[in-house]
């Protein structure tokens, strides 16, 4: 059985990640989020499918990859799992140009220490690294995964900066890393504060 831990599995994103893979039924989840865990119509895997807090096939833990790094290192050298999918990241645009620190800290600081930390280790098979098309700044055409960066804000900046270290691992060293660039992520279980909830 394949156990799989979600760093950010309290976003939008992470919780729908969350869901896919106790839906595959054959995988162990390990939930990690800086916030308690949100209110059940936030969280999919726990709204649609009645998850139980105490189930043998996900566990959530309230861990800040920034603050408390050791005590996630610890959590993942005692759970071994094969895959880690990281969502965590600071992701509202406008935001980034009054609080860069913070972004940087979050999205590029902390993914070269977990990365750096994960390339030593026996256990990975997978490491997932959820990125954003936003480091390929205003594109007037389409681009696809070999077109240059061109990142236009400090969010977006520190997404690309991480992206480039992973790439240094992934040349340099055979880490197992897959970089996903999604853009307009939306649907069920939103947060009110994005666009579409707050427009309906």
């Amino acid at each position: 059985m394949k156990t799989c831990a979600v760093i950010g599995s309290n976003c939008f994103t992470g919780s729908h990640i969350v869901d896919s893979l106790l839906k595959a039924g054959a995988n162990r989840v390990i939930g990690i989020s800086r916030s308690p865990e949100y209110k059940d119509y936030y969280l999919p895997y726990r709204y649609g499918h009645k998850v139980s807090k105490t189930t043998g096939d996900f566990e959530f833990h309230q861990i800040d990859m920034v603050r408390d790094f050791d005590d996630l290192a610890q959590l993942l050298g005692k759970n071994r799992p094969d895959t880690v999918i990281n969502v965590a990241a600071l992701s509202e645009v406008v935001l980034s140009h009054e609080r860069p620190m913070e972004y940087f800290e979050t999205n590029t600081k902390a993914v070269v220490r977990l990365a750096d930390h994960l390339r030593r280790c026996d256990y990975l098979d997978q490491y997932v690294h959820i990125s954003s098309g936003e480091v390929f700044g205003s594109c007037s055409g389409p681009v696809n995964e070999h077109s240059g960066f061109n990142p236009s804000t400090p969010y977006a900046i520190s997404k690309a900066a991480a992206d480039q270290y992973l790439y240094t691992l992934i040349n340099n060293f055979d880490f197992p890393a897959t970089i996903v660039r999604s853009t307009n992520v939306y649907g069920r279980h939103q947060q009110l504060f994005k666009i579409i909830p707050r427009a309906i």
